[in-house]
């Protein structure tokens, strides 16, 4: 804010700007909305007024009990003849020279003194009044200061930080003590009692209740998820205002914008003074100065120096003074974003809504050392290819292709090794086939030995299975004839005696499989060693040899293979 009254003081004097053109610069909803501020008071005020300067120890002791508690005093100095800058014996937080007494005839505050008094929602609580209606309006306002009881949502780190907030904002007051959250339910039960409608929309521009609680919720408005903060009156069961920001992942900067258009929509059309329902001049071009406003928002915005700042601003002032600086800070936040998390996705998030940022740079030669950074990981051909595909000057290129030219010489060294070795392998086949021939013994059986060994062993034990099975019913023929010799009637005599028959057709049916198994194994196993020890010359020149013979079971017998080898 000092830029900005930098600015007003050099129009003072460097300009010839009147005091009616200065007093339009300001604007006391400006004033209202600053963090802290409740009340702002106007006092008109001259040198050679009497009553004015009798008035002044009043105005400094209402500064001293309520100055830190958010009440603000301006003072008009009527007809100064230069001595405004200087007041006697006081020190208003601004003063403003009215050296034609044009301020006071647009107020209709021309019998001195008069003073207004606006609460922070821009209402005026005292108009044409003097010190002592200021200060029992004062009083009043402070008795009745608006109790806030938050309730705790779902998620408690944004409870606290609501809570939080709120109390730096310093325009209501939070409710803290167990004494008061038990009084405002108590209230709020009886109220409740009276079927009021919570829909309702209290009645734009008043005060906040007394006593009000604010419901915290998070809400799927369309594809986003979005922060909600309403005040509710809690006599009256209506909503005074709300409040809301979009949800992105950072729960500090969208409770700070929250509370900011919770308090925004708080803070109605400041009522000026007026005479027969006519309202005062003075504040008119004010509103209407886009330069003033411009000004105004960019230094709130700078004040806060928060993202969600800087985005109202730009959206309400898209080519502004501060739009540039806007879009810096935003690049900048963004850029230290996406250096905590330093990771893939954040940089590309990072290039999509700033593609030539201050940090354009940096984000590429991320994206670049990353690419390096999995080739070298996989380190085959084709991931370099595909880094050099991508990046064809980035910062590992010369490196890419050394190693591609590497993996090549490597790979052609080993094809012309394969190829030299097959070559002599052929060769010295082709020329020592005969004489090896001659020399070597084979056992030309030796793979059907080992089918008919293995074939066998299989038949075997399935005969050894089967007799298994065959000594199991030979136990259940036994019991189920002592069952059926011992039976006291003809149904379980015959019963029993059946399943003995059956017991004794399985005996033999396993009593046959079982021998046969067995035999026929037994066989196989000799045939088998027999052949995996005959040996006899290699052949060769067309002549052929028996290289297997096997016989394996099937479902409808047994089956046999023969093999030749030329």
């Amino acid at each position: 804010m000092k830029r900005f009254f930098v600015f007003l003081l050099f129009l003072t004097v460097f300009s010839t700007l009147s005091a009616w053109d200065e007093f339009n610069r300001y604007s006391i909803a400006d004033e209202l909305r600053k963090p802290g501020v409740k009340l702002v008071a106007v006092d008109f005020y001259a040198t050679w007024c009497e009553p004015c300067n009798e008035a002044i120890p009043k105005w400094k002791k209402l500064q001293e009990k309520y100055g830190d508690k958010g009440f603000k005093l301006i003072v008009v100095s009527v007809q100064s003849d230069g001595s405004c800058s200087q007041p006697p014996q006081w020190n208003p937080d601004k003063i403003v020279c009215d050296y034609d007494g044009d301020i006071a005839n647009a107020w209709h505050a021309n019998n001195l003194p008069q003073a207004f008094l606006w609460s922070w929602q821009g209402n005026l609580l005292v108009a044409h009044g003097g010190v002592d209606s200021v200060a029992s309006a004062i009083e009043q306002y402070f008795k009745n200061i608006p109790r806030v009881y938050v309730e705790e949502g779902n998620d408690e780190d944004i409870y606290k930080m609501v809570r939080s907030e709120l109390i730096k904002n310093s325009k209501i007051e939070v409710v803290a003590s167990d004494e008061e959250r038990a009084a405002l339910a108590e209230l709020r039960k009886k109220s409740a009692n009276l079927n009021y409608d919570q829909k309702l929309q209290c009645k734009l521009g008043e005060e906040v209740s007394a006593n009000s609680r604010l419901v915290i919720s998070q809400q799927k408005r369309g594809k986003k998820e979005t922060l909600v903060l309403e005040l509710f009156s809690v006599e009256k069961g209506c909503l005074t205002a709300s409040g809301t920001a979009t949800m992105r992942g950072n729960p500090e900067t969208e409770v700070a914008e929250a509370v900011y258009n919770l308090l925004k929509n708080l803070l109605g059309e400041v009522t000026m003074p007026s005479e027969g329902g006519k309202p005062a001049k003075a504040q008119k071009p004010a509103a209407q100065n886009s330069n003033f406003q411009d000004s105004v928002a960019c230094e709130y915005a700078r004040s806060e120096a928060k993202d969600f700042a800087w985005k109202a601003y730009l959206k309400n002032y898209p080519k502004g003074e501060c739009a540039t600086e806007a879009k810096d800070e935003l690049d900048k936040a963004a850029c230290r974003k996406a250096e905590q998390s330093n990771s893939e996705s954040a940089w590309k998030e990072y290039l999509k809504e700033y593609p030539d940022g201050k940090c354009a740079a940096k984000a590429k030669d991320e994206f670049d050392k990353t690419a390096c950074r999995n080739a070298e990981k996989k380190n085959t051909v084709n991931s370099w290819e595909e880094y050099l595909k991508e990046y064809p000057n980035g910062k590992c290129s010369v490196q890419a292709r050394t190693a591609i030219q590497k993996f090549e010489a490597v790979q052609a060294e080993k094809t012309e090794k394969i190829e030299k070795s097959e070559a002599v392998e052929e060769f010295e086949t082709v020329e020592n086939f005969e004489e090896t021939a001659e020399r070597e013994t084979i056992r030309p059986y030796k793979t059907a030995g080992i089918s008919l060994l293995v074939t066998g062993a299989v038949v075997g034990a399935l005969g050894g299975v089967s007799f298994y099975g065959m000594q199991k019913a030979e136990k259940d023929r036994k019991k189920y004839r002592d069952l059926y010799l011992s039976s006291s009637t003809q149904e379980d005599f015959e019963k029993y005696r059946k399943k003995s028959k059956d017991a004794d057709k399985q005996r033999k049916t396993y009593t046959i499989l079982g021998g046969v198994g067995l035999g026929v194994g037994g066989a196989l196993i000799v045939t088998g060693v027999v052949l995996m020890v005959i040996k006899k010359d290699n052949p060769y020149d067309g002549e052929f040899a028996l290289s297997n013979f096997s016989i394996a079971p099937a479902n409808d017998g047994f089956y046999a293979s023969i093999g030749f080898e030329f």
